[in-house]
């Protein structure tokens, strides 16, 4: 059987959506780990408030716009992309409450999300952590 281009342009076009999206998300992840990680408590309160002010509402805005009015990022449904942003949203929220006000698509799609089957059950045993 012999693919053509038109038959996987579909697929190509989705993957590399995931692929983009996901490579963005290692960005945001980078910029959280900075804050995080810092040792000095100066230090750590300033790269802290430049990411809650700077940094953290420029990278919504993306994730917002990579979203749009989907209930995904990528058509076809869930990934691991969807996996791995509702994620960091739940721990930004969790550090910054009231982050996804100015983003509501992103604090709909981190709720749908958890309501999945499976995370759903994970979500409401799941220990408490730092982070």
């Amino acid at each position: 059987m012999c693919l053509s281009f038109q038959s996987l342009f579909p697929f190509l076009l989705q993957y590399l959506k995931f692929k983009r999206l996901f490579y963005y998300f290692e960005d945001v992840v980078a910029s959280m780990i900075k804050w995080f990680t810092e040792k000095d408590e100066a230090v750590k309160a300033k790269l802290l408030e430049e990411f809650r002010t700077v940094s953290l509402p420029g990278q919504l805005d993306v994730l917002q716009q990579h979203l749009g009015k989907a209930d995904y990022f990528v058509p076809s449904g869930p990934t691991f992309a969807d996996f791995s942003v509702a994620s960091m949203l739940f721990t930004i929220v969790k550090y910054f409450p009231g982050t996804l006000d100015k983003h509501p698509q992103l604090k709909e799609h981190m709720d749908r999300v958890h309501a999945l089957p499976g995370i759903k059950e994970w979500v409401a045993k799941r220990p408490e952590s730092q982070n």
